[in-house]
């Protein structure tokens, strides 16, 4: 009498790795979340430090005409930088503006930004705040 055994897995061992790979999945997705989000406020920060340097860069090109205006603030337009291709996007684009404002001896300028970004997929990696009112537009020729 030669008996075959079956061999198959009980459905007691099967429920127990389904537990055991809810579990895993459970801790996995919120982590790849996590990376995938600082990768995208990573490359927001990468790209404001750019920004930043291009408008230091435009400030010290029209020195001249902010000191000689009688205006404390001014406007720059976002999408004029990237018209006269000073500020190149890629993976981010931003809507907004930059605030110029003179301090100290009036010849030291200070630059916020008031810009909304996105990555290329189109959503919003950094969202700002309204720009000031009182600024007179500063556009380049």
């Amino acid at each position: 009498m030669n008996k075959l055994k079956e061999e198959a897995f009980t459905l007691v061992e099967v429920l127990v790795v389904i537990i055991i790979l809810g579990v895993v999945l459970a801790i996995a997705i919120p982590s790849v979340s996590n990376i995938s989000n600082n990768n995208r406020n990573r490359m927001y920060k990468v790209y404001m430090d750019v920004v930043e340097e291009q408008v230091k860069v435009l400030i010290d090109e029209h020195k001249g005409e902010l000191i000689n205006d009688n205006h404390n603030c001014f406007v720059l337009n976002y999408e004029t930088l990237v018209k006269q291709k000073i500020v190149i996007e890629s993976d981010v684009h931003c809507d907004g503006s930059i605030i110029i404002r003179k301090s100290g001896n009036q010849r030291n300028f200070s630059s916020e930004k008031y810009l909304t970004c996105k990555d290329k997929n189109g959503d919003i990696i950094h969202e700002s705040d309204s720009v000031p009112s009182g600024c007179s537009n500063f556009s380049i020729n």
